[in-house]
């Protein structure tokens, strides 16, 4: 995608927002973060000409507003959120950010929430408005990340990805469904020694696909709570059926957790080569 034009209230920011195509895709709010504020009082208006594809296409968005180019081809969301202030898991996420954007080109669109700005990330990012370790804090990311999604395209299914899982092509592959949940139960882990099998089948948030009005009604429902206890069940009470994904994602248990999940994998009896993922050597660099 190529910016022919931008022009905030007024002002010439082509540069600044060519700068924001992040994988052929535009998502950027029209606010002064852009280029400063060049009228002060004054309501204005992002106005972005691009060439797509050899075509022209331009679109206008009043301030505030979210403006996306293209306009999405995929009804399938998956969310990303990390509180990625904790530099022993850096090398977690940035191998989740790139084993998602092999999983979903061409297949899902991806929206990240963050902590800190990841040099790494290739998706269009948000940073966390509140940031503290707490159950509260991962529901008001997940809500960040969907209400943005809403503003953005018509999803009708939404993943959720979390920061310690490096998730296998074929993952957003799930069958069409119009009720209850998805989850994947194709998954295993891995630690310094090796990989791991699972020792309880659980169904964490991080091998979810919901209905998109559902993720939204069920992580708005848990506010109240989360807000004078700062807790709750992050995975929801509906009817969950049970898909497996062509390969197994992989949980990094590096030993720095907010979840317990982790716990459901053995320690012992672990294995060092996988028919999909390969050697466990070349993934050392996981586990500083």
């Amino acid at each position: 995608m190529e910016i022919k034009s931008a022009v905030y209230g007024g002002r010439d920011c082509t540069e600044q927002i060519q700068h924001k195509v992040i994988n052929n895709r535009l998502l950027v709010r029209a606010d002064n973060n852009i280029c400063g504020d060049p009228a002060v009082g004054t309501v204005k208006y992002l106005k972005v000409e691009a060439e797509i594809d050899g075509e022209i296409v331009t679109a206008e968005v009043r301030e505030g507003s979210l403006l996306t180019m293209p306009k999405p081809k995929t009804n399938r969301l998956g969310i990303f959120y990390s509180n990625n202030i904790n530099e022993r898991i850096y090398p977690a996420i940035r191998a989740s950010l790139e084993s998602i954007r092999k999983a979903a080109e061409g297949k899902a669109d991806i929206l990240t929430c963050m902590w800190r700005h990841e040099p790494h990330n290739p998706f269009y990012e948000c940073i966390a408005w509140t940031q503290t370790s707490s159950h509260l804090n991962q529901i008001l990311q997940i809500l960040q990340l969907l209400y943005t999604a809403k503003q953005s395209g018509d999803y009708k299914y939404v993943s959720f990805l979390e920061h310690d899982l490096v998730y296998a092509e074929g993952y957003f592959d799930y069958p069409d469904f119009d009720e209850g949940i998805l989850a994947n139960m194709n998954y295993i882990g891995m630690n310094k020694e090796g990989f791991q099998h699972r020792g309880q089948n659980d169904k964490p948030t991080s091998q979810l696909t919901m209905l998109f009005d559902d993720a939204i009604n069920h992580f708005s429902s848990l506010l109240p709570n989360a807000l004078v206890t700062n807790s709750g069940l992050l995975e929801p009470q509906l009817k969950m059926n049970e898909w497996n994904a062509e390969h197994p994602n992989i949980h990094i248990n590096h030993g720095s957790h907010f979840t317990s999940h982790y716990n459901i994998y053995q320690k012992h009896d672990t294995f060092i080569e996988h028919p999909y993922w390969g050697e466990h050597s070349q993934y050392h660099h996981l586990f500083i």
